[in-house]
Parts: C-alpha cells; sequence; structure tokens
C-alpha cells in the first residue's frame, strides 16, 4: 500500500475503495480529445458516480472542463447543489407531474417527454413567473422513456407553445453503440436528426443536440451532435466487453486486509454448506468483505483475490461481512492487503473480470459497492494531497468569513480587491465589485489561473496562494463572485495553507466578521 496513506486508512473494518482522481482526469482529456473542440461534455454522475462518489468526481470533473452533469434524479441533483456545483444538472428519468417542483428549488434541468409533465412545468413556472429551460427525450430505439420519434415533431411544436418553458436540448439514447456491425445506432441517428431538422423547419432552434455514450463517443466520435454523455469510460472501463481500450486508466480500487489467518486441516469445509473443502492441510485467511459490501456472493469459489502480488481464489461461499482464501502452504498474517479490484505487484484484477465471472456487466460490479465501504480519495494534481482530502466530508468543510483578497489574472488582464465569502482547506469563494459601482463586462472565465493575496485588515499579506477559477457568475451588473480551487504557486506548500486555518480561523484579529464553521 502506498505509504502516502498508511498513517490515514486507519479504519475500524480495514475494507475500503481507493478512488484515482487523476486518473478520472486523464480519462476525462482522452474523451475530450477524441471528439474534438466546439462539443460539450455532460459527465455522467448518477448512482453516485457508478460508485466511485458523486460530489468528489463532481468537483474533479469540474476543474477539468465539464460543461454540465447527468444524474438519474431530483435527489440526486440536490446532492450537487448542496455541496455547491452550480453547473448544469440534467436529470434524465422521468418524474411525475407533481414533483415538478424540485426541478425549480434546486435548479435543475428536466428531460420532457409527456404533455403531463410539460403543462406541470409550465404552470409552477408561471406561479413563479420565471421560464425553465428542459431537455426533450425521444425514442429513437431504446424503447424506455421519451417521445417515440414519428411522434416527435408534434410534440416538439407544442412544446414550443408553451410561455414558459425554453427548450434546451434535444436526446436520444443508443442501446447497442457497443456492438460493432450494429445497423440500429446509425439508423437511430437519421431519425433523430429527421427530427431535429424538422423541428429547425419548423422554426424551434434547440441549441443541444446530444445521444453518444462512452461506447458511441469511441465507435462513432460525436457523430454530429455537439454534446455527448460518457459515462463508463470516465472512470476507466472499457464500453465494449471483451476489449479494454489502453488509453484509459481504471479510477476505482477495492483493498481489504487478511484479518484472521489460521490452519485448517486436510478436508476440513470453509464457509456456510461446506461448498468448499479443503484438499490438504493448509492456510486460511479470513477477510472482512461481503455481499453487505456489495460483492457479488456469485462469485464465490471462483472471485479473484490479490495477496503478495500474487493470484488467489474465494474459498466457500461468500459471507455477508466476510469471505474467506486459500492460501495453501503460504505463511500470511493479519494486517496484509488484499486487492479486489486494482493492482497489486504485477497482477491486476479489473471490474470487468469480476462481471464476466458474475455473469454481469461491469457497471453493475462498481455501483454495487455499498455505501459501508468508505471512499478513500488520491488526487496528486491537486494543490493537496491525498492526505488531506482521505475523506469527503473533511474536503468540504468551509469557514464563513469575511476577508479581504487581493487578486490578479495576467492571461485576461485582470486584477482587483474582493471580500471572501467562504475559506476551506481546498478553496474559497469571494465576491468582486467593480470601481465607483461600474459595470463589469463579464464574471471571471472558468479555470483562469489567479494569483491571489489573503489580507488581514490592515492590509498585511497573510497568505499568497495560486487559484484555479472553478464557477464563476454575475450577481447584478456592478458585481459578481466565484469559486475558486488552491493550486501550488512557487514558494507556497499546503502547510502554509493548513498553518494558516489552524492560526486564523475564527479569530477576530483577521477575520472582520468570523461565523461559525460548518459542514457542507
Amino acid at each position: 500500500m502506498n505509504d502516502l496513506h498508511k498513517d490515514k486508512i486507519e479504519f475500524c473494518r480495514p475494507t475500503w475503495a481507493e478512488v484515482d482522481l487523476d486518473n478520472l482526469a486523464h480519462n476525462f482529456r482522452v474523451l475530450k480529445e477524441k471528439v474534438g473542440g466546439g462539443v460539450k461534455i455532460m459527465p455522467m454522475v448518477k448512482a453516485d458516480a457508478y460508485g466511485h462518489g458523486m460530489i468528489p468526481c463532481a468537483r474533479k470533473l469540474a476543474e477539468c472542463g465539464a460543461d454540465s452533469f447527468g444524474v438519474a434524479s431530483i435527489e440526486e441533483g440536490l446532492r450537487l447543489r448542496k455541496a455547491g456545483i452550480s453547473l448544469p444538472v440534467l436529470v434524465l428519468g422521468a418524474v411525475l407531474s407533481d414533483s415538478v417542483v424540485g426541478f425549480f428549488e434546486a435548479g435543475l434541468t428536466p428531460a420532457l417527454c409527456d404533455w403531463e409533465t410539460a403543462l406541470a412545468l409550465e404552470e409552477e413556472a408561471r406561479s413563479r413567473n420565471c421560464r425553465i429551460k428542459a431537455h426533450i427525450k425521444i425514442d429513437t430505439g431504446m424503447g424506455r422513456i421519451g417521445v417515440l420519434w414519428n411522434e416527435a415533431d408534434v410534440f416538439i411544436r407544442k412544446v414550443s407553445f408553451l410561455e414558459h418553458i425554453e427548450i434546451e436540448g434535444l436526446f436520444t439514447h443508443f442501446p447497442c453503440a457497443d456492438e460493432e456491425n450494429n445497423d440500429l445506432t446509425a439508423l437511430q441517428e437519421e431519425r433523430f436528426f429527421r427530427v431535429a431538422g424538422s423541428a429547425e423547419r419548423s422554426g424551434v432552434r434547440i441549441p443541444l443536440l446530444h445521444a453518444a455514450n462512452s461506447a458511441a463517443i469511441f465507435n462513432r466520435g460525436s457523430a454530429g451532435f455537439n454534446m455527448v454523455r460518457p459515462g463508463l469510460a470516465l472512470y476507466g472501463v472499457s464500453p465494449f466487453s471483451g476489449k479494454d481500450d489502453i488509453s484509459l486508466k481504471p479510477v476505482l480500487s477495492l483493498k481489504s486486509r487478511l484479518v484472521y489467518v489460521k490452519r485448517l486441516p486436510a478436508g476440513s469445509g470453509v464457509s456456510y454448506g461446506h461448498t468448499y473443502r479443503v484438499p490438504d492441510e493448509c492456510v486460511v485467511a479470513t477477510i472482512p468483505l461481503g455481499y453487505g459490501d456489495g460483492y457479488p456472493r456469485n462469485l464465490s469459489n471462483c472471485g479473484p483475490v490479490l495477496i503478495r502480488g500474487r493470484r488467489y481464489k474465494i474459498s466457500g461461499r461468500i459471507c455477508m461481512d466476510q469471505l474467506m482464501v486459500d492460501a495453501g502452504r503460504e505463511v500470511l498474517s493479519t494486517g496484509e492487503e488484499a486487492v479486489f479490484i486494482g493492482s497489486q505487484g504485477k497482477e491486476e484484477i479489473k471490474a470487468r473480470e469480476l462481471a464476466v465471472l458474475g455473469g454481469t456487466i461491469a457497471y453493475e460490479i462498481l455501483c454495487g459497492i455499498g455505501g459501508r465501504v468508505p471512499r478513500v480519495y488520491m488526487d496528486k494534481t491537486s494543490f493537496f494531497t491525498a492526505e488531506e482530502v482521505w475523506k469527503e466530508k473533511r474536503l468540504f468543510t468551509r469557514f464563513n468569513a469575511e476577508m479581504r483578497l487581493g487578486f490578479s489574472c495576467d492571461a485576461h488582464g485582470l486584477s482587483g480587491e474582493a471580500m471572501t465569502h467562504d475559506i476551506s482547506a481546498s478553496g474559497l469563494s469571494f465576491v468582486f465589485e467593480g470601481e465607483n459601482g461600474a459595470s463589469l463586462s463579464s464574471p471571471l472565465p472558468l479555470h483562469s489561473s489567479l494569483d491571489m493575496r489573503l489580507l488581514d485588515r490592515r492590509g498585511v499579506e497573510v497568505l499568497r496562494t495560486g487559484g484555479d477559477v472553478v464557477w464563476s457568475r454575475r450577481i447584478s451588473p456592478q458585481r459578481y463572485s466565484a469559486g475558486v480551487a488552491f493550486t501550488a504557486v512557487p514558494g507556497t506548500s499546503p502547510d502554509d495553507i493548513r498553518s494558516f486555518l489552524k492560526k486564523y480561523c475564527g479569530c477576530q484579529s483577521i477575520f472582520s466578521n468570523p461565523r461559525q464553521a460548518h459542514s457542507v
């Protein structure tokens, strides 16, 4: 195990999943290059980012340049909003018409595919005196939710007449994009663009057209669409069965430790039903991972495990909380690491391998890893190392405080002084106002690199650091707010931030208006 984590991963139950955010960023760049410039990317972070952890993954993807996010439900979108993520969020699933208020409360974009929901959205928007953006879902061959493609022309025109709904997007889904020599995907594209073309000819301009999932991105690129929706490939798993893309890097590893080791005589049965008996006297190790953690029970007697860089096989039936491994005559010790997904030495176990053994798909293996398995986030490119961000809640503890901030952005010729709104170990947010109430031409561009100086009330610099703008929005013609992730600058180290937080958080002499710290 990486020395960086030895002192931090001290779970009472030593089973955890490591999520490599650097690899997530790498995969995003691979996909971005694949689709080319001018094509927006909407990463799928539904189902807790395929089991990887929605909030940390979404934050990293936002830093990488994601344009929006896709979720399955209003509740998932609300989680993103509560975490301070302000990028557009499309709820891909259908909802009952009496649930539409959630889109307005959380600022989410609905997928629209029935008239009852359209009317409910229109009525709610009218009552709030606002307009809501929606993406119309058409069924070109999936057979799931969506207006049938040959009925979509009429539906789109009807929605376009609703005063308080703006049709921002049109989308469909490919069920067979991962199959080579399948004609359905081409037929779906033809149907989709026939509908889009008809809408445009009738005077309905729809800015965003999207359909491509991970498989379609690799098979067909953007294929005339101006947005794509990658999912599985982002997390380092090839969308094609039996074929891995070497350009992708796996993001998640599932690990545990041996908690009990003993010798069993030849012929001894192991686990429920004694479906496995040791052929000879051997060492049997017990590991605290089971189907209660989402590890599939049907991998009993066949699931691979890496211990000391060697492959072993699960012995006997997997229990709810534990499983056993026959290690032969190998002398093992408690505390040794066992890898169920990931690499150890020269060996590697991939999620797809487990899926094949279990008769399922890699999606289910990853999404099935349960909530009681802690996620450990590794991010070497962050200003803070994985050691500081090993727990999700630690990353997002914010201290509400107003403090003077001097900043400059050489690339855009911007500079000024602002007031912070909150400060955390990973970044800060601030409000900037034009001089003498002058109007501002635009907010700070996303991903601008800033040089920042935090000042006390006397104007004395107490911290200098870099920053990357991860969100920026106008509050009024004269003011905007922005969120910035800390980045390293020459002469500054993570210790400087850590010392700053320890020394000054809540200190009256440095904060103009200190407030109680809270966790987001």
